[in-house]
């Protein structure tokens, strides 16, 4: 039999106008770091006349910053029986508008609660066959729950400016974007005794990386006296040698280029060399 053939990136004859073009959004997308940004990010991009561009770009957004739920089901199983209820009870209320057309499940939902809960109650009470009864119920259970979170997922997916309030509401957990953040200045022991190795953050300006010079001190008295490393010329690490062992050493730099002048120091956490 003929193997079919896998579809990748290729396949979708993306001109080069559109990979500019998603490689344009993507670096707006990297430099959103708050739920916030997100939203403003989400509203500006609807606000598009409507276009093959403007698809493009929602559809490469919805890749990656689209707000999701997550059921966020406690392990204990009193309380998982307890979040289920509640979250039947929200969906069912309905309070604040959101869950239209409603989940077709509810009364199902009920149910299955309701049958984990005399499952569970015959189990304390030693009734045989019961445990069997339990893992039935709750795995039913389970079936309507993964259903809900579709349900709720698709709704948030259909109005992202209200997806958190959407999610919240129906009591499950908003999974929050998780931005890469490079640290802009991280210290770790080396395994080699008294050594230290230092990073920074590279220089950017505009978002894009520039030429720089990058100036290391130490403190071993809390700053009181600052002690010089070598500088380093574009090159954004160092290693700080023969540190004294077991004295706690504080850490600093600061960035210095052309068009940015020359930055404030920043300050690591202590660091005792070992």
């Amino acid at each position: 039999m003929k193997k079919e053939k896998k579809e990748s990136v290729r396949d979708l004859h993306l001109s080069a106008k559109d990979r500019r073009l998603i490689k344009k959004e993507k670096k707006r997308i990297d430099r959103i770091k708050t739920q916030a940004q997100v939203q403003v990010y989400w509203n500006n991009l609807l606000k598009l006349p409507s276009s093959r561009e403007r698809q493009l770009m929602i559809l490469f957004a919805l890749s990656i910053i689209t707000i999701k739920a997550k059921l966020g089901m406690p392990t204990r199983e009193a309380d998982f029986l307890k979040h289920s209820e509640d979250m039947q009870e929200a969906l069912k209320n309905n309070t604040l508008g959101y869950f239209s057309p409603a989940f077709a499940r509810l009364n199902q939902w009920k149910t299955e609660n309701e049958n984990l809960d005399k499952a569970m109650t015959d189990v304390t009470n030693g009734v045989r066959g019961a445990e069997g009864r339990k893992k039935n119920a709750k795995a039913n259970l389970r079936v309507t729950l993964k259903l809900a979170l579709a349900y709720i997922n698709e709704l948030a997916l259909l109005n992202q400016a209200k997806a958190n309030a959407i999610i919240e509401a129906s009591l499950m957990v908003v999974i929050q974007r998780s931005a890469r953040v490079v640290k802009d200045f991280a210290v770790k022991q080396m395994e080699a005794t008294g050594i230290i190795l230092l990073r920074s953050a590279s220089a950017k300006i505009d978002g894009k990386y520039v030429n720089a010079s990058y100036e290391w001190q130490y403190t071993t008295n809390d700053g009181v006296t600052w002690i010089a490393l070598p500088t380093t010329i574009n090159k954004a690490k160092t290693i700080a040698k023969d540190m004294v062992v077991g004295v706690a050493t504080i850490f600093r730099k600061r960035i210095t280029t052309s068009k940015g002048g020359t930055s404030a120091w920043v300050v690591s956490k202590p660091i005792t060399p070992e």
